[in-house]
């Protein structure tokens, strides 16, 4: 999408848990829109244990089985340093054990 001829730019959010079943959506562009992700932030929310997270898009990985130690949060994207995707990609996470990871997400839906 040609940034200039955008109308509309709306921003939005989403956080919830990573599992190890399958990937979990966090963020996807419909069709006829890009969005450009303006932060990112996982935490390991487990007292004690570390855990594994990957991200990808479907094909490629973003970050795969970075360690995220016990009670911390890792930040993947700001404002400064975004994740752009293109209509209708989207990015996925997983982690390596089921309660642990948490993320929140959010980023601007240009059309």
């Amino acid at each position: 999408m040609n940034i200039l001829t955008a109308t509309s730019i709306v921003l939005d959010n989403h956080s919830g848990p990573l599992t190890t079943n399958s990937a979990t959506i966090m963020c996807a562009a419909a069709s006829n829109t890009s969005v450009k992700v303006i932060s990112l932030f996982i935490a390991n929310v487990d007292g004690t244990n570390d855990a594994d997270i990957s991200l990808w898009d479907g094909t490629y990985h973003l970050a795969k089985n970075i360690v995220v130690p016990a009670k911390s949060t890792l930040v993947f994207a700001t404002k400064d340093s975004p994740i752009v995707l293109e209509a209708s990609q989207f990015l996925k996470g997983y982690a390596s054990a089921n309660n642990d990871i948490e993320f929140f997400i959010s980023w601007e839906i240009i059309s």
